[in-house]
Formats: C-alpha cells, structure tokens, sequence
C-alpha cells in the first residue's frame, strides 16, 4: 500500500467510507477503495485473504463491528463457485455488506506489488486502481450489496436466494475472485458471522430449482387455505 493510502486510511478517512464518498483519491471505485482502510485482525481475524482451491472447501468468517470498522476480505477459489451465507448479522440495517467479483482474464491485474503510483496494483492479482467495475452483461465482473434475510449468495448471480445469470462456462475451473467488505454504520457493537463454500455449477442450478418448488408450494397452501 502505498504510504499516502497508509496515512489517509489511519487519520480515520475510512470513518466516512460508507457514505459514498472515497477514502482515497488513489483508487476510481469507492468500494474498491476500502481497501486501504485498516485491516483490524481483533475485529476482522486473522487474515483477510483465502484461497479455496477445489468444490467443497469452506471458510467461517467472524466479526465484531462498531462504527467505522471495516473489513475487507479476499477469496480466490479455483474450480466451482463460491456460495455465501450470511448466518448472522446484528443491527443488519446498519451493517454494509457489499461484494466485488470478477473472474480472471476480464480485467487487468498486478502480478506484484512494485510501486504505489496512480494506476498499479495494491497487491499481487489485484486489479489496478483505476478500474471501475464496470462491464457489460455478461456479468464476468461485478458489484453489489448483500442484505441480510434475503438468501445465500452465489457468485455471478444477480438476486439472493437463487442461481441467476450465471455466465456461461461458469461450470469450468477458473481463477474467480470475490471480494467481500464489511462496513458498520452503528456505533453499537455488531456481531458479524458468514460461511462460505465452493460449490458445483450443478449445485447451484438444484438450489435455484429446490427455491422455485418451495416457493411454488408455499403458495399453494396460501391458495388452499384462503
């Protein structure tokens, strides 16, 4: 990081992250650029990057958030599509989650960290600061927000709760990144909990059909019982 994000992010600048305006004038995405704040191992953990490398594996996250915490997650899985629940979120109307995710190949990344100037990479496979996010429908890149109570999500699907517009070749082994950051708008303190998991193109073609059923059921017995 380069040493000007480093002073900005510990004057506190990430405070106001979560009101739209950029903590960083380095970066050309506000969410993005979350990245320079803090990242706090006693709110957030240990660590903030995993690499899930086959159908299967999982990973717990834990948090414990007051206002202006941020945590900023890196995931990298290799085959199959990552799936997230959000298995508990205090104070959740104040409690930002947002997501970033992109498959490798559909935009530039820095292969090293070698200088902080405007434009490179904060870090290895991350993408330069100058990029947007912004891509066609295609949905290789995208971002969003998450709300609690609405579903799991998986990764290239547009709505919680279902498999939808997944790209095509979504079944195949590639390098696909998602980033989840974390934001507290509350000074309450908020307990934080996600599980994720890698699963199959197939896997998340049956949960789209299992929600289609349920919901197809639920509204038969309303029907049945008006």
């Amino acid at each position: 990081m380069h040493w000007k994000e480093q002073l900005r992010s510990f004057n506190n600048a990430c405070k106001d992250a979560s009101t739209g305006w950029s903590c960083t004038e380095f970066y050309n995405n506000t969410l993005y650029a979350k990245y320079v704040c803090p990242f706090n191992s006693v709110t957030c953990g240990s660590t903030d990057t995993y690499n899930l490398t086959e159908v299967g594996k999982t990973v717990n996250l834990s948090m414990g958030l007051t206002r202006g915490d941020v945590c900023f997650y890196k995931i990298k899985t290799k085959c199959g599509l990552p799936k997230v629940d959000l298995t508990r979120v205090d104070n959740s109307d104040n409690i930002l989650i947002e997501y970033i995710e992109y498959e490798s190949g559909t935009l530039f990344q820095g292969t090293s960290y070698v200088h902080g100037k405007h434009g490179s990479a904060p870090g290895s496979e991350m993408p330069y600061r100058t990029e947007t996010f912004v891509y066609d429908s295609d949905r290789k890149v995208y971002q969003g927000r998450l709300i609690n109570g609405q579903g799991f999500h998986i990764w290239g699907s547009r709505d919680q709760g279902t498999q939808s517009g997944l790209p095509s070749g979504s079944e195949n082994c590639k390098d696909r990144y998602t980033y989840l950051i974390f934001t507290s708008l509350t000074d309450t303190a908020s307990t934080v909990k996600v599980g994720i998991e890698t699963i199959t193109y197939s896997s998340a073609s049956l949960l789209k059909i299992s929600f289609i059923v349920i919901y197809g059921i639920s509204m038969m017995i309303v029907f049945l019982n008006f």
